[in-house]
C-alpha cells in the first residue's frame, strides 16, 4: 500500500513538473524587465504555474479590484447620493461621496433638492488631501485625476466647447461669471481653453473650493446654498442615486479613477461615522477582513494612480477570489471587462472569442491583467500576469501578454 501511494505521489509530481515546464516554454520573452505569473485551476484550487507571485509589482489599475472588493462588501444595492434634514426654512444636506451628482454618464435630478428652502451643505466628511498620495504632478491638469470630496460634482470636471456663438460650459455656471479659469484649473492652463478652434472640446479637473462649490450648486439648484455643518446627523435622511451595479460596472469598464476613489471612500462610511480618508479605510481593510492575504500589499489609493501601491501577483488572485467567493462567478464577471467585447479589454485579444474576463492595469513601464479566463480543454483558471519596469511602449507588452494567453488558452 505504502509503495501504491509512492507512486500516486511521484505521478503528480512528474505532472506538475510537466505543467511548470509546458508553461515555461511560452512565456513571453523577457528583455530584461520584471514580471510575475500565476495561474490556478478554480475548480481544483491547484497552482499550475507560478513566477515570482510573491514578489511585489506596481499594480496600476488593477488596484480597483480591491476598491471592487471594498464597494461590494460593505455598500447596499444603491449608492448613498447624500444625507439630509429638512427645517421648517432651511435644507440641511451632508455629503456622502457619490460621483454621480450631475455626472455627464448619471444625470439624474433629486426633488429634495428643488425646493425654495436655502440651502447649508456639509462637505467637512473627508479629510484627507484633494490628490492622493504619491499622484503624478505632470497629470494634474487631466481628467483621469481629479480632486477628492464629499460631494463632488459634475465629475469634478470643466468642460469646454467651442462654437461659432462662443465657449459654452459645464457646468454653465462657468458661462455668466467672472471667474478666473487660471485659478480653477491645474498648472495654470486655463489659457488653453480660451484658445480653442471651433469644434474643439476639453476637460480639466475643477480646483474646487467651498466658494466655488456653493456658486455651482446654487445655479444649479435655483437656492441659496452655503457651506456649513451638519446639525445632529443621527436625524437625518438618507437619499440614495444610481444602482451600485451600474457604477462599478462604469469604474471597471472604464477604469475610471474618479469612481474608484469616491467608492472606495463611500465604503469607508459602513466603517467610521465621519472623519474619512483613503488611508484610514485601507489600514482598516488590511487589519481585517484582507489581513490574511498572501502578502501585505503597500496600498494607498483606490484607483492605482500612484506607484506607491505595491501588489504581489497571489494578492491579485487572491482579491479576485474573495470577491467571487462573496459575489458568484456570474455576478463578477459583469464587473470585469472581457476580451473583444467591452470596456478596457474590448482591444485585447479581439480576433479571438471571448475567453478572458479580467482587469488590466497599465501606466509607464506597466501592464499588469488579473482575473479569469477559460481554456479550450474546458478549464477555468484564475491567473494574474504583472510586467513592471519595461522600456518598451505599453501596447507592445500588452500584445505580448495577450499572445501568450492564448497560447495557454490553446494548450492547457
Amino acid at each position: 500500500m505504502k509503495k501504491l501511494f509512492a507512486g500516486f505521489a511521484i505521478l503528480i509530481l512528474l505532472n506538475s513538473c510537466s505543467v511548470q515546464k509546458r508553461f515555461s516554454k511560452i512565456l513571453p520573452q523577457n528583455q530584461g524587465f520584471h514580471q510575475g505569473f500565476i495561474f490556478i485551476d478554480f475548480e481544483t484550487g491547484d497552482t499550475l504555474f507560478q513566477k515570482n507571485a510573491d514578489k511585489y509589482f506596481v499594480p496600476a489599475s488593477t488596484t480597483k479590484l480591491f476598491t471592487l472588493y471594498s464597494a461590494t462588501h460593505f455598500l447596499l444595492d444603491s449608492l448613498l447620493a447624500f444625507q439630509y434634514l429638512e427645517t421648517p426654512d432651511t435644507l440641511y444636506v451632508r455629503g456622502a461621496f457619490d460621483p454621480s451628482y450631475q455626472h455627464p454618464d448619471f444625470k439624474r435630478e433629486y426633488p429634495v433638492l428643488t425646493g425654495n428652502k436655502p440651502i447649508v451643505l456639509d462637505n467637512s466628511l473627508y479629510i484627507g488631501p484633494a490628490y492622493g498620495q504619491g499622484w503624478m504632478w505632470d497629470d494634474a491638469a487631466d481628467n483621469y485625476q481629479v480632486a477628492l470630496s464629499a460631494f463632488p460634482v459634475y465629475g469634478q470636471l470643466l468642460k469646454a466647447e467651442k462654437s461659432e456663438e462662443g465657449l459654452h460650459f459645464e457646468p454653465d455656471f462657468f458661462e455668466k461669471t467672472d471667474q478666473d479659469l487660471e485659478k480653477i484649473i491645474p498648472l495654470g492652463k486655463g489659457f488653453e481653453i480660451e484658445t480653442l478652434a471651433i469644434g474643439e472640446k476639453v476637460s480639466f479637473p475643477m480646483i474646487m473650493n467651498d466658494q466655488l462649490l456653493s456658486g455651482i450648486l446654487s445655479k444649479d439648484l435655483g437656492t441659496n446654498v452655503s457651506i456649513g455643518e451638519a446639525l445632529n446627523v443621527d436625524s437625518y435622511k438618507n437619499q440614495y442615486s444610481v444602482s451600485l451595479d451600474s457604477a462599478l460596472i462604469y469604474m471597471m469598464h472604464r477604469s475610471d479613477n474618479f469612481f474608484a476613489e469616491q467608492l472606495l471612500l463611500q465604503s469607508g462610511l459602513k466603517m467610521f461615522s465621519d472623519s474619512i480618508n483613503t488611508g484610514k479605510i485601507i489600514e482598516r481593510l488590511l487589519q481585517n477582513e484582507l489581513m490574511h492575504l498572501p502578502q501585505k500589499p503597500r496600498w494607498v489609493d483606490g484607483s492605482g494612480l500612484s506607484r506607491y501601491n505595491l501588489f504581489t501577483p497571489k494578492d491579485l488572485t487572491t482579491i479576485v477570489s474573495l470577491i467571487e467567493n462573496e459575489l458568484g462567478f456570474e455576478r463578477l464577471k459583469t464587473f470585469l471587462p472581457t476580451n473583444g467585447l467591452n470596456g478596457t479589454m474590448k482591444t485585447f485579444a479581439e480576433e479571438e472569442a471571448p475567453f478572458i474576463y479580467a482587469k488590466s492595469g497599465s501606466m509607464s513601464g506597466v501592464y499588469n491583467l488579473a482575473g479569469f479566463m477559460k481554456t479550450d480543454k474546458g478549464r477555468l483558471l484564475l491567473f494574474g500576469v504583472m510586467n513592471n519596469n519595461f522600456t518598451q511602449s505599453v501596447s507592445k507588452t500588452r500584445s505580448e501578454t495577450a499572445d501568450f494567453l492564448i497560447e495557454v488558452k490553446s494548450r492547457f
